[in-house]
This record gives structure tokens, sequence and C-alpha cells, in this order.
């Protein structure tokens, strides 16, 4: 009697099987192998778990290198397979899987757009089946980085952080080291183009960095880091400079006319425009027109800065409110404010020196100023309101 001992493999619908064929010559015994085979197969194929079910994978967070993807809708997996496209009817590759509906794609660039589908696999008695694939969900590239920060400390025990406006941003996150390269921390957020952060102590150095962010069809999306901006706290008795604010965009809201009758010196304040306008010729930008819809707010604004130097207003709220409390609306604006310069060469030569204050007076997309300059026992105070 001959006796035959056969090996065969299977993939993907059997594990390793072995069958033993007495009395069999080779021919007879690969055929019996190759019935085995067929009839298993179509056992595996009867039982995917998986066979009817479609997952859903969607996108919840994009940052400049990363994006956060949640697969699901599939009871019975044991995981879920990750595949990419740079367009949605592109074509997908696998780039990993998760044993948990979670999954982070890394490595990105921060300027394209990113496409995914899911595919759900579930593992029994060593084979492995997958249910049909998902419908892509996709990712626009992220937020910019605000091309400018600056940081200086107006009053003890505070700094103040103003960066320039990010296209297409819903707010900002502002992040603190102790060192320029530390770890940066969250410390707060903002609506407009600046922040006062008033959990430092005076005398030491702190660093800043900011980013924009925004939500868009269920996905929180996190710019790229702005560069770094670093400030000594004022200590108490310490002399108070201007700080800077770049652009911002206020809530207009709608009311009656606000009357103020502020001291307004219009030769300081026309000497103040020509000396802006000579400063963006030099810098190829078109000149600023005086807008007599800001200069009421402006006005207002010094008055304000002599009770309380900073860009939040003697109210507590942010200083573009004074906009809509003016009936003034616009697209985008932003605040200089200094005081204790006598002369409109003064306070420019000062504004100018500033990376956030000069950033203002040569922002291209401004087209309109208001200047407000109060006057008490000397003492001048000054704003600047810009505006597109």
């Amino acid at each position: 009697m001959k006796r035959f001992f056969i090996s065969s493999i299977l993939i993907a619908t059997l594990t390793i099987a072995s069958v033993f064929i007495p009395d069999l010559d080779m021919n007879n015994a690969a055929n019996g192998v190759t019935a085995s085979v067929t009839t298993a197969t179509a056992k595996a194929a009867a039982v995917n778990p998986l066979k009817s079910a479609i997952p859903k994978v969607k996108a919840t967070v994009r940052t400049a290198t990363t994006v956060t993807l949640k697969a699901g809708n599939v009871s019975k997996a044991g995981g879920y397979q990750i595949y990419r496209a740079a367009s949605s009817n592109g074509s997908y590759k696998y780039i990993g899987k998760t044993s948990n509906s979670s999954y982070v794609d890394k490595g990105l660039s921060s300027v394209k757009s990113y496409y995914y589908k899911a595919k759900a696999y579930k593992t029994v008695s060593g084979v492995k089946y997958y249910s049909k694939t998902s419908a892509a969900a996709g990712v626009t590239p992220t937020l910019k980085k605000a091309a400018y920060i600056a940081a200086q400390s107006s009053t003890s025990g505070t700094a103040a952080v103003a960066w320039s406006a990010v296209s297409g941003a819903g707010g900002y996150y502002v992040y603190r080291a102790s060192s320029a390269d530390g770890t940066y921390k969250y410390v707060g957020s903002s609506t407009c183009t600046s922040y006062t952060d008033k959990s430092v102590s005076g005398g030491k150095t702190y660093y800043y960095k900011v980013r924009a962010v925004k939500s868009s069809k269920g996905v929180k999306y996190y710019g790229v880091y702005s560069g770094k901006a670093s400030v000594t706290v004022k200590s108490s008795g310490s002399t108070i400079t201007p700080t800077p604010t770049p652009t911002a965009t206020p809530t207009p809201t709608t009311g009656g006319s606000n009357k103020d009758t502020n001291t307004y010196d219009s030769s300081y304040a026309s000497q103040v425009l020509k000396i802006v306008n000579k400063e963006r010729a030099k810098a190829g930008v078109s000149a600023l027109t005086m807008s007599q819809e800001l200069v009421a707010p402006a006005n207002k604004r010094a008055k304000e800065i002599k009770e309380s130097f900073s860009h939040t207003r003697p109210n507590g709220t942010e200083w573009s409110t004074v906009l809509s409390e003016y009936n003034v609306s616009v697209g985008a604006a932003g605040e200089n404010i200094a005081y204790g310069f006598n002369t409109p060469e003064e306070v420019m030569d000062k504004w100018m020196g500033s990376t956030g204050h000069r950033a203002n007076i040569l922002n291209a997309s401004y087209r309109h100023i208001g200047i407000g300059v109060y006057e008490v026992n000397g003492t001048v105070y000054c704003s600047q309101l810009f505006s597109d």
C-alpha cells in the first residue's frame, strides 16, 4: 500500500491544512486536496461576519502635520485599515491600521489636501474578513502662520502679545514658554489679533507663539505655529511704553450715535497722518485717508488710555468694541496707542521702531485711519485706528 502525506496552503481563506490520503496515486491525491480546499473556501465566504458592513470614516482634527481620523459604524469589527489619496477620486493607498476607532496620520504637508477611506476587518479562526470600503472623507490645507508676532509689557505684571491676522481664522490660540526652545503650553485664546497675559511675574522673561484655529464641516483646523516673540515683564514702578495690536475683526452692532467731547488736536493729528503716509510711500504702499467715521472712536480711545493704558478698555472689553459703539462696520482693523510724546515726530519715531506698530502703519490692506489726540496737563495721549 502506498501512502502519501500532502500539505497545502490556502491564502486568505484557510490556514495550513494537512490531509492524510491512503491508497491513492499522486494525481488522485491532488484532486482530493483540491476538492477539500474548494469546499472550505465556500464555507469561509459564507460566514464572513462583515460581508454587508459599510464603515464610516471622518476627519476630526487637522494640524500642520497631522490629521486625526475616527472610523466606526461596524459593531463586529476587530479594527480598521486606513487608505489615503490626494484627491477624492484618486488612487487610495494603504497607510496603516488601528485596533480601535482612532487613527492619526502624521508627517503631512500643511498646504495639501488629503482624502481617506476605511475598511473594517475581523479575524475568526485565523481567517481575516473584510467589510466593504467606506465613502471618502477629506480635509483641506490648514491655516497659514501669522506673518509676525510681537510682545511687550505695558503695565506691571502683564504681557501684551500681538500678531498679524491669518486669512480664514476663526480665532487664535496663544502658547507660552519660559525659554526660547522650551515647551510651549496653551495659556489662552483670542478672537482678535491681540492677547493680554496676566498670569506672568514682573522681572521674568517669557516667550510666545500663536496659531490660528477654525472649525469647518466638523473638522477642527489648527494653523501653523508663528515665530517666537519674547518679553521681559515690567515690575512695579517701571515706565509704561506703547504696546502693539495689529489687525483684528470687530463685531459691528447697531444703535444710535455716540457723541464724545474729548479734546481733539487736529493739527497734531494732521502731522501724524503726513508722517504715516510718508512712511507708507517709502514702503511702496498707498496713502491712508483720514476717516471722520474713525476719528470719533479714535478720539475716545485717546481719552480712555489716560485712564487705562491698554488695548483693553476701562470697561473690560477689547479695544475693537469702540468701533461697534460708534456704528463703524469694518472687515479688518487695528489700533496703535501711545502717550508721553509731545510731538508727532516723537510718537511716530517710537511707533516705527516697534514691530507691531510699524506693521499696522504699513499694512497694505488698510485704506483709512482715524487719529485721536487728547492732552491733559501737558501730556499727550494718542491713538490710531486703522480700517480697510
